[in-house]
């Protein structure tokens, strides 16, 4: 993408406004600027960035993340083109809340089971005074 460039995904239509050099403690990176919008409304701004630490000389690529309940929105600024664009990766990932969702209702369901002490494994059984082969005192 170039700046000024949009596209759309999943009903989210974002902006490339372009990116910018920066520099941290042992890295140098490129910082890349999308406006969000949905509908026509301003949803979000997104920075994702392109670094490259020091030493040794690793790139690694910095994601922007929008997260919703309906789904997480993502941008990942790749390498610059000869052609002054940049290659961007978009992503959408729709119910992801639904996952921690899902680990909680196992979380829930284990306690319940808990609970109740005859389903415990090992929980020691009372035993029955005057049953069949037992004598009463």
């Amino acid at each position: 993408m170039k700046p000024g460039e949009t596209t759309e995904i999943a009903g989210y239509a974002l902006t490339f406004r372009g990116a910018a050099p920066s520099k941290g403690p042992n890295y140098t990176e490129s910082i890349g600027v999308f406006d969000v919008t949905s509908g026509g409304s301003p949803v979000t701004r997104l920075e994702p960035a392109k670094r490259i630490y020091d030493a040794p000389p690793q790139p690694t690529s910095e994601a922007g993340i929008y997260a919703a309940w309906t789904g997480d929105l993502y941008a990942v600024l790749g390498d610059q083109q000869p052609d002054g664009g940049y290659a961007v990766r978009l992503y959408f990932h729709p119910l992801v809340r639904c996952i921690w969702i899902g680990a909680l209702v196992m979380f829930l369901g284990g306690a319940i089971s808990l609970s109740d002490r005859r389903l415990r494994v090992g929980a020691p059984r009372r035993a029955l005074r005057g049953a069949a082969g037992v004598p009463a005192e």
